[in-house]
């Protein structure tokens, strides 16, 4: 529900005028803007000198205390979405800012550890810092791509940043740290860190391939209702590999996420949550994909998703 309805109601209503190209333009500025805020003031908590840090602050590594930024951030963004609804700019900047703080301090790990991807045992925060970008660049460049090809249905939705992705990502960080303080011996060998980074790059390839191939035909919302008029059936390029390759692009790079961690809990988990996950999607989505194109059940017959065990 949204209370404002002063004459700023064309920004901040959810309304028609959302939807209107000038209008996302200046959210995807916004977005921007917002994100540089993120990074500067990260990087400003990251410079400063030990004498103008707290005390119980100071034992945290410096490019981690500005993570301290985020928690913050999402009393924040409720607040914002209630008021000011899903296509509000407000919600956008305070997320944008986030993906800032978490960038900058990604950063500042690669610039300072970076050589450490020729050793075979890196003893900082190196895969952290990889994880980190990798999330950053996940998350905007979802929203952006949504910006571009679906501009009618932005929201903060399209950072696909909910409340229980937001839960699972706090326990991989928190078995990291937990690790990494008692059992430093788990943590930084380069084949972990290698694998686990070339399997979010190949889950990315595909994630993004598959929006971008797919255009205004992939939303990241089921179409459970009535089929749009410019709906069409794609079976070409990795659509041609697998019958999801975006979700396929998303349980390759949320499960390698956990190995560049070496986060053996979390990998279980986070493997048996997206195969579950995508186990009761699929078959609810294809339901509607049949209903929409006769042609998808022969698609479907030659074309696996190459999801472990979802045929």
């Amino acid at each position: 529900a949204m209370v404002r309805t002063s004459g700023y109601s064309s920004l901040w209503e959810d309304t028609d005028e959302d939807r209107r190209p000038e209008r996302v333009k200046r959210d995807v500025i916004a977005v921007a803007l917002a994100t540089g805020c993120g990074a500067a003031a990260s990087s400003l908590f990251i410079s400063l000198s030990n004498p103008a840090v707290p005390f119980f602050l100071r034992p945290i590594d410096a490019p981690l205390r500005s993570l301290l930024l985020i928690p913050p951030l999402f009393p924040v963004h409720n607040h914002l979405y209630i008021t000011y609804g899903k296509r509000s700019r407000y919600a956008y900047a305070n997320a944008a800012f986030g993906i800032g703080v978490v960038a900058a301090s990604a950063f500042a790990i690669l610039r300072r550890e970076g050589g450490g991807l020729t050793s075979m045992k890196a003893d900082g925060h190196l895969p952290f810092g990889l994880f980190m970008g990798s999330l950053c660049f996940y998350h905007l460049a979802e929203y952006l791509l949504v910006a571009y090809y679906n501009p009618h249905m932005l929201s903060t939705d399209s950072f696909l940043v909910q409340s229980q992705y937001v839960g699972a990502m706090a326990v991989s960080c928190f078995e990291y740290f937990v690790t990494k303080t008692f059992l430093p011996g788990m943590k930084g060998w380069a084949p972990a860190t290698w694998l686990g980074l070339a399997g979010m790059v190949f889950g990315e390839i595909f994630r993004k391939g598959a929006l971008i191939q797919a255009g205004h035909n992939f939303t990241h919302q089921i179409s459970d209702g009535q089929k749009r008029q410019e709906h069409e059936l794609v079976t070409h390029g990795l659509y041609s590999i697998s019958r999801h390759p975006g979700y396929l692009g998303w349980f390759w790079w949320s499960t390698s996420s956990q190995v560049l961690l070496s986060n053996p809990v979390s990998l279980v988990l986070f493997s048996a949550a997206a195969w579950r996950f995508f186990h009761e999607r699929i078959p609810y989505e294809e339901a509607h994909l049949q209903r929409f194109f006769p042609a998808y059940r022969e698609y479907k017959r030659r074309v696996p998703t190459r999801i472990p065990y979802i045929p």
